[in-house]
C-alpha cells in the first residue's frame, strides 16, 4: 500500500520549498519599493510640499504605491509557482489514485489557467499594496502633525511594511496550496473519482476546523481547499472500490482521523464542526468513521 501520509508530506515539503523562493523574491521587491517610498517621502518632506492645510490629502497623493520593480514583476513569480503547485498537484493525485482506481488517463491544466491564477494572485498582492500607502500616508501627515523626528516616523512605517509582507506570505502559500489542490481534484474529476478524503496536518497549527474533519470522506465537489487562510490540508482520492483494490486504504484513513483526533484532544483543542473562513456553509461528509 503507498504510504499516503509520507507521500503527501512529500510533495507539502516540495511545494513549501517553491513557495520560500516567491515569498524571498516578494520580499526583496517589496523592500526595494519601500526605499524608493522611503526617499521619494523624505525628498517631498524636505522641500515643504507636505506642509499644507489640505496635508492628509496631498501626503496621499504623493506616496507612491508598494509595488514591485515591473508591473509584471508578481506575475512572472506566480506564474512560476502556481505552474509547479499545479505540477505537483496532478502528479500527487497520479500516484495516490493507484489505491482507488483501476482505470486512470494523464490529465493536465491548460497554461491559461495557471497564468489566469496568477494575475488572481498578484491581484491580491497589488491591493495589499495600495493600502500600505494608504496607511503609510496616514502615518506620515499623523507624524508631521505631532512633529515627529523622521526616524521615528520611519519606524512606524517599517511596522506596517512587515505586517504587509505577512499578508503577502499569506497570500502566496494559501494561493499555492489551492492550485495544487484544484489541480487534484481535476485529475480526479477526470478519472472518475467523486470522492475524496480530507487529510490534515496534525501538529501544534492545526486549526479546530481542519482537526474536526481529519479522515472523513467527501463527495469531491462537497468541498475545497484551502478552507481558509495558510490552510495546509490536502484532499485525497477515495472510492468504495477500494475495498477490492487496496483494503488496507480504508484503515488507513480511519488510523489518520483517530491520530489526528488524539492529537487534539491532548492539545485541548475544541474541534469546532461549522464553516471555515473561506466557506458559506460546512460541507457534510459521507463517511466519518
Amino acid at each position: 500500500m503507498i504510504a499516503v501520509e509520507d507521500l503527501i508530506e512529500e510533495y507539502n515539503t516540495a511545494l513549501k520549498n517553491q513557495e520560500e523562493l516567491t515569498i524571498d523574491i516578494v520580499n526583496k521587491s517589496l523592500d526595494r519599493a519601500f526605499n524608493r517610498l522611503l526617499r521619494r517621502t523624505y525628498s517631498q518632506l524636505r522641500s515643504g510640499q507636505f506642509q499644507t492645510a489640505e496635508r492628509n490629502a496631498r501626503v496621499l497623493e504623493l506616496i507612491p504605491p508598494l509595488l514591485p520593480d515591473r508591473s509584471d514583476g508578481y506575475l512572472v513569480a506566480f506564474r512560476r509557482l502556481l505552474s509547479r503547485s499545479t505540477s505537483f498537484g496532478l502528479d500527487l493525485a497520479a500516484q495516490l489514485s493507484e489505491s482507488v482506481t483501476s482505470s486512470r488517463v494523464a490529465v493536465t491544466v491548460p497554461v491559461e489557467a495557471v497564468t489566469a491564477a496568477a494575475r488572481q494572485a498578484r491581484g491580491y498582492l497589488e491591493k495589499h499594496g495600495r493600502t500600505f500607502s494608504t496607511t503609510s500616508a496616514e502615518v506620515i501627515a499623523q507624524g508631521i502633525a505631532e512633529g515627529r523626528p523622521t526616524d521615528l516616523i520611519t519606524q512606524d512605517l517599517k511596522r506596517k511594511l512587515k505586517l504587509t509582507k505577512v499578508r503577502a506570505e499569506t497570500i502566496v502559500r494559501t494561493e499555492s496550496l489551492r492550485a495544487h489542490n484544484e489541480a487534484s481534484r481535476n485529475y480526479y474529476a477526470q478519472n472518475g473519482v467523486d470522492l475524496v478524503i480530507y487529510f490534515a496536518t496534525s501538529d501544534d497549527r492545526t486549526c479546530p476546523v481542519c482537526s474536526s474533519q481529519a479522515g472523513n470522506v467527501f463527495k469531491r465537489n462537497a468541498i475545497a481547499v484551502p478552507r481558509h487562510p495558510r490552510c495546509r490540508c490536502y484532499l485525497a482520492p477515495y472510492s468504495d472500490d477500494v475495498y477490492d483494490i487496496d483494503p488496507n486504504y480504508d484503515l488507513m484513513r480511519k488510523k489518520h482521523r483517530e491520530e489526528v483526533l488524539r492529537y487534539a484532544r491532548d492539545k485541548g483543542v475544541d474541534l469546532s464542526y461549522g464553516p471555515a473562513s473561506f466557506e458559506t456553509f460546512a460541507p457534510t461528509p459521507t463517511r466519518e468513521t
